[in-house]
């Protein structure tokens, strides 16, 4: 979604709801200066990544002290 500086300005609250769905390009002067988007959990993101990775049993500390003695 595109939006101007001026139109984000006026309606920030509509565009703060819709940023959760999509990213909303920021235009002025007809050129896009910036991005609004989503906060993530980068946390949340690397445990859904490692799902069926590891051992049901094996905890975080585990892993962890797993992968360090590989390096």
């Amino acid at each position: 979604m595109d939006v101007t500086v001026t139109e984000l300005r006026k309606n920030l609250d509509r565009y703060l709801e819709k940023v959760s769905e999509e990213d909303v390009l920021i235009a002025q002067g007809g050129h896009v200066i910036a991005r609004l988007t989503a906060a993530v959990d980068e946390r949340r993101l690397l445990r859904d990544e490692l799902v069926g990775c590891l051992d049901t049993t094996m905890t975080i500390e585990d892993a962890k002290a797993k992968r360090a003695a590989s390096l």
